[in-house]
């Protein structure tokens, strides 16, 4: 049986962005047990193009957070999938610095 989320997270290609300069390491984002892994090796590392931190605490806790918050919300809500319908579905992008940023994909 599939399972119901009413909130899908795709796996992609993203990575950790410098906020300082225009410096992106990309890498393939598993939003599972090992995305706070993945995302710890940036905890706190300069940037090698500026020097910034590319990856405050406070920035980490949030987009762990976030996909803590998904996760229960699917958990308990999933079930309500089943009265959406495919035109209701839309993307975002999700940008965490300095707070969440929800923006349309479109």
């Amino acid at each position: 049986m599939k399972k119901r989320t009413i909130i899908d997270v795709e796996n992609t290609t993203d990575g950790v962005q410098c906020d300082n300069c225009d410096y992106k390491e990309e890498y393939e984002v598993d939003f599972s047990a090992s995305y706070q892994k993945g995302l710890k090796k940036y905890l706190n590392k300069p940037c090698p193009k500026c020097g910034a931190n590319l990856l405050t605490k406070k920035d980490y806790t949030d987009a762990v957070q976030l996909m803590k918050t998904i996760t229960w919300l699917n958990k308990w809500f999933g079930w309500l999938s089943i009265f959406s319908r495919k035109s209701q579905i839309s993307n975002v992008d999700v940008h965490v610095h300095e707070g969440i940023h929800i923006t349309d994909s479109k």
